[in-house]
């Protein structure tokens, strides 16, 4: 399926995503009856991958800025991200709140892949498998990426609504993200689609984990094979075409406007460099501010992982602690050819610091460490109150509020 067709497709939908809520009107692109049969399936579902990485890009340049892993080279609009101070007001203080992918927005992109998932997921229920060849293959894919959308939702506001209804949670979202993954398993196991039951199971283990069901998350950690990766693709034959490009190396290594923050550069574990986490500086902008690069994605059709084996392990050894973890770290080690963590000695609490540092690391610029902050409790850095280097102060939040866009207009939200 031609990504760059779906994309145009897609558009025409997935906006239509939060109703009245946050709306965006398109010119025609397509006559609407052509996607309401079963002979449109695959190129919907192939257009809801579409708006998934569309948003996911986004989320992770985003999440990046407003964790401790990027900073702003000076580029106004990502201001409110990089000094945590997010305003629900969106717009040039709330980006976040009504911004497209490339803005980067974070609410309206995740609420319309959320959407369209759950839209083309209702379609592939009602038809047959005589409709449609593959049909669960295709709901197991769409349910999946509707339990990420939720759960990126989850990870990054402090609340949400879906679909007009009522003000939701963090746990909230990822009780629905559990939901929908279960579907995709189900789907998946049905129809031999082992790339997605990995993508799903995984999926399944980050949202509960997040809900402090440890025992459910290391079960399905567990299942995770060795070397299992499942990626979200960006083609970036045109670097402008925001929807399929790469943010993370669009805004750092074409146009400069994202720089990797001081506590990511030469990071080395016992003197020796950790390539999980590679870096070059590129030397003073014209600003007289050092640029460092980030080598995870050097290009704008570098891909970026959604779900991986490793992930999955820190999940066991946040679940099991004591010499398990021990040993998966070191087996992490090995593979990324750093020296050994030596726990001799050491307590259960510090194999856990271990542990978040070794997510810090290994899941770099992954859209992990903005909420991984926030759920272990870890101090804010900078600290809020101190200096931002390009006027005010660094904020004290660690997730992002209901834009006003939606309370505003949702009638069942006070």
């Amino acid at each position: 399926m031609n990504k760059r067709i779906a994309t145009a497709l897609l558009l025409a939908l997935a906006t239509a995503a939060c109703d009245s809520i946050i709306e965006v009107r398109l010119g025609d692109r397509v006559e609407e009856s052509t996607l309401e049969g079963p002979d449109a399936a695959a190129l919907l579902a192939a257009s809801v991958q579409a708006t998934f990485e569309c948003a996911y890009s986004g989320y992770n340049h985003a999440m990046g800025l407003f964790g401790d892993e990027l900073n702003s080279m000076g580029n106004t609009v990502i201001y409110s991200y990089d000094r945590r101070d997010p305003s629900p007001a969106g717009g040039f203080v709330g980006v976040y709140a009504d911004g497209d992918c490339a803005s980067p927005g974070l609410y309206k992109p995740l609420s319309s892949a959320r959407w369209f998932a759950d839209n083309v997921s209702e379609k592939l229920r009602s038809w047959s498998d005589g409709d449609v060849p593959g049909r669960m293959g295709l709901l197991a894919s769409t349910a999946a990426y509707s339990g990420y959308s939720l759960v990126l939702l989850g990870e990054s506001m402090c609340s949400a609504a879906i679909d007009e209804g009522p003000e939701l949670s963090q746990n909230d979202l990822f009780a629905l993200a559990e939901e929908r993954f279960n579907e995709a398993v189900t789907a998946a196991t049905s129809s031999g689609r082992g790339d997605i039951l990995g993508l799903a199971t995984l999926g399944r283990a980050r949202a509960r984990i997040n809900m402090g069901n440890t025992a459910g998350a290391a079960s399905d950690a567990a299942q995770i094979p060795a070397g299992f990766a499942y990626m979200a693709t960006y083609d970036g034959a045109t670097p402008t075409n925001a929807e399929r490009r790469n943010e993370l190396a669009y805004n750092m290594h074409l146009v400069a406007g994202t720089g990797l923050d001081p506590a990511f550069w030469n990071v080395e574990w016992q003197g020796v460099p950790d390539p999980r986490v590679a870096s070059q500086s590129r030397g003073l902008t014209t600003l007289g501010v050092e640029h460092v690069l980030q080598l995870k994605y050097p290009t704008v059709n570098s891909p970026i992982p959604l779900a991986r084996w490793a992930e999955a392990q820190l999940i066991l050894a946040e679940a099991a602690g004591g010499q398990t973890a021990v040993d998966i770290i070191n087996a992490l080690h090995e593979r990324a050819g750093i020296p050994p963590f030596d726990a001799t000695g050491l307590s259960d609490a510090r194999i856990m610091e271990q542990v978040i540092e070794e997510r810090r690391r290994e899941l770099f610029l992954e859209g992990h460490r903005a909420y991984d902050r926030a759920r272990y409790g870890l101090p804010l850095y900078p600290a809020a109150g101190s200096p931002y280097r390009w006027g005010g102060v660094h904020g004290p939040a660690t997730c992002f509020p209901l834009p006003n866009v939606e309370r505003d207009n949702n009638p069942n939200i006070p």
